[in-house]
């Protein structure tokens, strides 16, 4: 790891091994490596090296890109799948640490954890995180600035994120996965008009214009044509994967929100795909 001292950097090489260790799929954390002290030692050691100020999300995150170039390169065949998502981390009782922040109801205290998990389009096999924040009272530690970045709302953020993940050059095309929170139409049309690839689990009541007549994305769903395209693992259990997809347009307005209410309509058209979305679709 360029950057750093040498210690530091034996340390960090450590830290890698122990994570790089064979653990069951749903071990807990790292592994402590085979060594004489023990492992509450070594995390010490851990806590330790994450709190020297020399070492920036910015520098722990370099080999993580080195291997999500790799990834892409070797273990991808068409495109890089990249899923982002928020998790909460409650530290409620955790007093000593005064950058918790208060995420929803008073008892809801500690940070957010902002993710992209890059993965293979071949079977959906993790390769790495290129990116991730960590949200706290004083601000945004990203591994993608050095500096604390100020709190944006979630798409907000998550679209400065793409826009840099776009930036990286991956070897293959990037396609952006994120859940329900993502059903807004204006960063859809946003994401668009950029270039984005993207793919969005929507509400079921939302709406689009199909074969003439707007209608709910819900019942365009049930009177699709579906295509037999593989045997899946799901939950455990052998299964059948289907495919449809058709055309649809976005007309209804935009109304993003800010502390003071909507901002305003937008009425701009996008074409788009009931499953995704891609640039010149129609």
């Amino acid at each position: 790891m360029t950057g750093l001292d040498a210690r530091l950097t034996k340390r960090y090489d450590e830290l890698v091994m122990g994570h790089s260790n064979g653990l069951p799929a749903l071990a807990a954390g790292m592994k402590a490596l085979p060594r004489s002290d023990k492992a509450f030692a070594q995390t010490q050691a851990l806590w330790r090296f994450l709190s020297n100020d020399r070492v920036r999300p910015v520098d722990l995150v370099k080999p993580l890109l080195a291997l999500a170039h790799e990834g892409c390169r070797d273990d991808c065949d068409d495109y890089a799948l990249v899923m982002h998502d928020w998790s909460r981390l409650n530290y409620m009782h955790h007093h000593s640490k005064a950058d918790r922040l208060q995420m929803t109801h008073r008892g809801d205290i500690g940070y957010e954890l902002q993710s992209s998990l890059l993965v293979t389009d071949r079977d959906g096999a993790p390769i790495c995180t290129p990116a991730q924040n960590l949200a706290t009272k004083d601000g945004v530690l990203s591994t993608r600035a050095e500096e604390v970045l100020v709190p944006e709302k979630h798409l907000h953020e998550l679209t400065q994120r793409i826009t840099w993940l776009e930036q990286q050059n991956f070897a293959k095309p990037l396609v952006h996965i994120v859940d329900r929170e993502a059903d807004s139409v204006a960063h859809l049309r946003q994401w668009q008009a950029e270039g984005r690839q993207w793919l969005v689990r929507v509400k079921a009541g939302s709406t689009a214009s199909h074969a003439g007549q707007s209608r709910a994305l819900s019942q365009i769903a049930r009177e699709m044509t579906y295509r037999k395209t593989r045997k899946v693992d799901y939950k455990g259990k052998p299964a059948i994967q289907w495919v449809g997809e058709t055309a649809v347009v976005l007309t209804r307005q935009a109304q993003p929100f800010t502390k003071t209410g909507p901002t305003g309509p937008t009425a701009r058209r996008c074409a788009s795909l009931v499953s995704r979305c891609r640039p010149g679709s129609s």
